[in-house]
Order: C-alpha cells, then sequence, then structure tokens
C-alpha cells in the first residue's frame, strides 16, 4: 500500500497558541483538519462510529499510568499491527518515546487540558509536529474501535494512532503496511530488512550478532512470518500468527543446557493484540 503523508495541513497549527486560546474561551479543541466524520475513518465498513472523548468514556482518564510499557499496547479493529510494534519498541528507549510523545500532554485540568494533544512524526529529513483533539472512534457499544491500552483508563496509545491517521490522512490509510515504515516515522532512522531462510551458510551467525549488538546500542527490532496464501492471519502449531507484525523486545543467550553445548538464543517477542493466541513451544508459558 502506498501512503502520502498530508501533515502540510498541520503547519499552520501551533499547539500552544491552540490550547491557550481554547483555554481563555472556555472550549476543547475540535480539529478541523482531521474532524469527527466518516472521511477521518476512511472505511465504509465501519458505520455508526461515534466519537467520544477519553473524559466521556472513563471520567478518570489519564494520558499515562505508571509511565508508558510495552504492555500498555493493544491492537483493535484496525490492521495496524506494523505500526503497534513500532510504537511497542519505542516505550523501551524514553529518549525516543519523549521525541514522538512530548511529556506536556495530559488529561488534568491544572495542566491545561483543553483536548488538544501534539505528537512529533519523522518527515523528509525533519521532525513534523502533528496536532489532534481527543475525540475517539468508538462503537455503537461505546467501546474504542482501533487501538487502546491495556488499562481502560490509560489512552496515550490511542491518541498515538488518531496522530498517525491524520499523518496519513486516514485510519484507513494505515490499515496494512510494515513495521520498516513505522519505525522509520518514530525514529528518523534507517531501517534493514532480513530473510533468514534466503541466507547462505553462516550468515545466520551474523545475523544474530546484528541483532545482539543492536539491542545493545538501542536499535529497534521487528519480525513477521511470510503471509499465509489467504491474506489471513493464520496460526502456526507453535501458536504464531502468519502475515503479523511482532515486536522484539529482548534478545539474549543462555549457556547451553549440557555441558559442551553451544549457547541457546532467545529472542522475546509481543504480540500487538496483547492477548489471545501466543507462543506455545518451547520457553512458552508451560
Amino acid at each position: 500500500m502506498m501512503r502520502y503523508n498530508s501533515t502540510i495541513s498541520n503547519h499552520h497549527q501551533h499547539f500552544y497558541t491552540l490550547r491557550q486560546q481554547c483555554l481563555s474561551e472556555g472550549r476543547l479543541f475540535e480539529d478541523p483538519d482531521f474532524p469527527a466524520t466518516d472521511a477521518s475513518i476512511g472505511m465504509p465498513k465501519f458505520t455508526n462510529v461515534r466519537w467520544k472523548r477519553p473524559k466521556e468514556l472513563t471520567p478518570t482518564a489519564q494520558f499515562f499510568i505508571d509511565g508508558a510499557s510495552r504492555l500498555d499496547i493493544c491492537q483493535g479493529a484496525l490492521n495496524d499491527c506494523w505500526l503497534l510494534t513500532a510504537a511497542t519498541n519505542l516505550t523501551s528507549h524514553p529518549w525516543l518515546f519523549r521525541r514522538v510523545l512530548p511529556g506536556d500532554n495530559s488529561f488534568q485540568e491544572e495542566q491545561q487540558y483543553a483536548g488538544v494533544f501534539h505528537f512529533r512524526f519523522w518527515e523528509f529529513g525533519q521532525w513534523v509536529e502533528v496536532l489532534i483533539d481527543d475525540r475517539l472512534p468508538t462503537d455503537a457499544t461505546g467501546k474504542l474501535l482501533f487501538g487502546r491500552s491495556a488499562n481502560g483508563d490509560e489512552y496515550w496509545s490511542a491518541l498515538l494512532e488518531k496522530a498517525y491517521a491524520k499523518f496519513y490522512g486516514s485510519y484507513g490509510a494505515l490499515d496494512g503496511g510494515t513495521a520498516r515504515e513505522a519505525m522509520q516515522d518514530l525514529t528518523g532512522g534507517l531501517t534493514e530488512f532480513y530473510q533468514p531462510k534466503k541466507m547462505a551458510d553462516g550468515q545466520e551467525d551474523q545475523l544474530w550478532d546484528i541483532l545482539r549488538s543492536g539491542s545493545e546500542t538501542g536499535s529497534l527490532f521487528a519480525c513477521n512470518l511470510k503471509s499465509d496464501p489467504t491474506g489471513e492471519n493464520v496460526a502456526t502449531k507453535e501458536g504464531l500468527l502468519r502475515g503479523h507484525s511482532y515486536s522484539i523486545t529482548k534478545v539474549c543467550s543462555i549457556p547451553g543446557l549440557v555441558s559442551g553445548s553451544d549457547d541457546i538464543r532467545l529472542l522475546r517477542i509481543r504480540n500487538p493484540w496483547g492477548t489471545g493466541i501466543e507462543w506455545n513451544g518451547r520457553w512458552s508459558d508451560k
């Protein structure tokens, strides 16, 4: 899928000016550039969408609860596991995380809540600020339609997803993609792609060295299995989903279980669904 950034329309919006203006007028911000309409959803299959602010959903809404964690992110009805995979990785690097999510986003009145939030994404060699209001798409039952946090009172991940949807024009523009795209937009870094099954003998050791050294120096990693011919997220017998993106959240090795045997290489990966199908092979929970 080809995506085109739409941030040119955001350049006239200035977060602190808008927030102060809304506070002075005693109103909550409503974004004219990304309105609460079907056009912002961008997918006809979603009907009767109701837009609600977090405080309408949970009066105790907060931007963060006990900081940001890789476990905060849960995928909704949108096929944007690739974005959520990158966002999960971002939580492990506070300095990168704060570059994308400024620290003055808040729902607290004393911190000047006015229904406006700001985020930053990398575009054409520079960081671009994207402003949104906090009206989020919900279904007929009042539940968030797309991404959410594992804690129902926490909203940073849902608002990040909305800002990224505005960055590309609609939620529908995020319905399918690669973690490489999102990691570049969230870091400004360069990405590389490896296919282990196509590597020559000995190259897998090189790949492991890249993973190990990269994780030690702050690189972000993701992985996926080749898509099923049906296009569906078909699970393997070990509980991995084909065509689905996973975050690699830790790289480590441990001594072999038998004296003289090779070290055991382990990757800790996370499914952005947050719940449901999970790895059931060696080293799994049971």
